[in-house]
């Protein structure tokens, strides 16, 4: 943080190097303290589950959330045979789950990471790779069929998707 604010007094208009220094911080008001072990409910399900208490800051609210918690159904579009797509779990200062999807590509480096808004905390995701012959249809489909190769992540701190500056 010393180099930061070092750069800072580099700025000459003090409205400036304020604005940044306020939105910095704002930043890292919200963030994940702790891994939510994310994780299939069962075999043969389409849910994914909190595997881990955890805690989390939303605009400076601690929020904690039990262990094996269900997360809110995954939803969004579905990824066609030979593509993938990202899901990221955000929660809210409430404790309220909330899925974002990215945009599918014939990639992983092709996916589009979803907008996430401020008021959330990103504290995870999935990451679906079809080969599966048919479509991976969100809530829907097992996580654990054949072909469908299903990376969980977990966050830990802040996480600011950028698309691009």
């Amino acid at each position: 943080m010393k180099s930061v604010a070092r750069w800072l007094q580099a700025v000459p208009d003090r409205f400036t190097s304020y604005g940044l220094a306020k939105a910095l911080s704002e930043l890292y008001k919200t963030q994940v303290l702790s891994s939510a072990g994310l994780a299939i409910k069962a075999g043969s399900s389409a849910v994914v589950k909190q595997g881990s208490a955890y805690v989390v800051v939303v605009n400076g609210v601690l929020v904690a959330v039990a262990a094996n918690t269900d997360t809110a159904a995954l939803s969004g579009a579905n990824v066609a045979t030979a593509t993938s797509n990202i899901y990221l779990l955000a929660i809210d200062a409430t404790g309220t789950t909330t899925w974002y999807p990215g945009v599918a590509g014939a990639t992983v480096g092709a996916i589009a990471l979803p907008t996430i808004p401020f008021n959330v905390a990103v504290v995870g995701g999935i990451l679906v790779q079809n080969a599966t012959g048919s479509n991976f249809v969100p809530g829907t489909t097992a996580l654990d069929t054949g072909s469908l190769t299903v990376t969980y992540l977990n966050n830990v701190g802040p996480f600011f998707p950028v698309k691009s500056i």
